[in-house]
């Protein structure tokens, strides 16, 4: 997806306790293949317990990249991988 190729994602790092420490913003519509963010999407009530995972991510309106406008507003909830 960040070059462009596999589709649109917006992918998260985040540590257990819910700390982002890397955005990757890959979307078919930015005039840029993707980018990197730091500091503007945010995150409230993410857990990780139980084999699973959930949590809202979100960016307070929208943002600028080079003349795109974008944000994020996604609550997630999932299974996670077993090991």
């Amino acid at each position: 997806a960040q070059f462009g190729e596999l589709g649109d994602a917006l992918v998260v790092s985040v540590t257990e306790k819910g700390d982002i420490f890397s955005v990757q913003v890959c979307h078919q519509q930015l005039d840029k293949a993707g980018f990197s963010s730091s500091g503007t999407v945010q995150v409230e009530g993410f857990t990780v317990a139980g084999g699973k995972l959930s949590g809202h991510f979100f960016t307070k309106g929208e943002n600028e990249f080079f003349g795109d406008t974008w944000s994020v507003d996604l609550k997630i909830s999932g299974d996670l991988p077993r090991k």
